[in-house]
């Protein structure tokens, strides 16, 4: 596992999509952390979450 420093310098670990994808906490939101996160990319989990709440606070056309 890798760290990335956060805004306040502190690190944070970094996962990948498969890791975040059969972690127990995402599990009831698979199918929305599949659609929105890239495979080629590592994600802090405050980003997940991020990503997440972006996502559902969206406009609906």
């Amino acid at each position: 596992m890798t760290k990335k420093k956060d805004s306040l310098g502190k690190d944070e670990p970094v996962f990948t999509k498969k890791q975040i994808l059969a972690s127990d906490q995402y599990r009831v939101q698979q199918d929305l952390v599949e659609a929105l996160l890239k495979d080629n990319q590592t994600y802090t989990l405050k980003q997940v979450e991020t990503e997440i709440k972006g996502f559902l606070k969206g406009k609906v056309n």
